[in-house]
Parts: C-alpha cells; sequence; structure tokens
C-alpha cells in the first residue's frame, strides 16, 4: 500500500494496540516512540522502572497513549501480568514487537535453539534471528460461512 500524504503515513497504526518488550531504551524505545507517533497506543515492559517512566512521559508529552509496566520477561508471570494490563487497558492486542534481549559472545550462527534455551535467563539473545521480531496475534477462525 503506498501512503498518498504525510498525514496518511503518521496514522498507519491510528486505533491499534502494539505490545513491546524492552522498550526503556535503545531500539525498544525508539519502536515504542515511533509507534505511538503513527497513533498506536502502546504498552510497554522494561526492567529498569525510571527509564520506563520517562519513556512513557515522553509518549504522553508528544500526545501519543502509551501505559509502562514494570517487567522482566526472564520472569514468566511478569509477563502475563504485563500483557493482561496491557489487554485491560485497551480492550484489545494487535502487535507484538519481542524486542528484549540480550547480547553474548558467540557469532549468531553458532546459536542454536537447544544451546540459547539452556541459559539460565532465557532470553533471546541478540543477533539469533529470534528478537526482536515483530508478530500480529492469529485471526481467530470465523464461525460462519466462508467465501
Amino acid at each position: 500500500m503506498l501512503i498518498d500524504s504525510p498525514v496518511a503515513a503518521r496514522e498507519r497504526f491510528r486505533g491499534k494496540v502494539v505490545l513491546i518488550t524492552g522498550a526503556t531504551s535503545g531500539i525498544g524505545r525508539a519502536a515504542a516512540v515511533a509507534f505511538a507517533g503513527e497513533g498506536a497506543r502502546v504498552g510497554f515492559c522494561g526492567r529498569r522502572e525510571q527509564l520506563g517512566e520517562e519513556v512513557e512521559a515522553d509518549i504522553r508529552r508528544s500526545g501519543g497513549e502509551a501505559v509502562y509496566v514494570r517487567g522482566d520477561v526472564r520472569v514468566e508471570s511478569q509477563v502475563k501480568a504485563f500483557v493482561d494490563r496491557v489487554a485491560s487497558r485497551y480492550g484489545r492486542l494487535d502487535v507484538a514487537f519481542d524486542n528484549a534481549g540480550i547480547g553474548g559472545s558467540a557469532e549468531p550462527h553458532a546459536i542454536t535453539l537447544e544451546s540459547s534455551s539452556r541459559r539460565p535467563w532465557r532470553t533471546a539473545p541478540a543477533g539469533s534471528g529470534s528478537t526482536p521480531s515483530c508478530r500480529a496475534p492469529p485471526t481467530p477462525p470465523s464461525s460462519g460461512p466462508r467465501g
């Protein structure tokens, strides 16, 4: 789809809810600001509370909508609480940007799912090809006729 005007470009995500992990700095922060700038309501998490609150405030000052939830993706209960809070607040989830990750000493081609999953922190290594990723939730099957 071609975008005909600068206004249309700023509204590509209007009405959408975007969930971002690891958005208190770096690429995650830039993604949160960019999605909000294009009209998305952004729910994001990260471990560094002060930075998260700053990102949320920056987005709101710019006229965007965002909520920061302190969360560590290595802790399943915190991830669930993060997703539940954002879904509850905005009533839906449209895009998940799995940005949280860690740097490693292995070359990206040498990292396997098996070696990565045995690490105690269980986050995807940067450059592994498994993060960051951007996903849209699957569409539930229709109960009506198809065609």
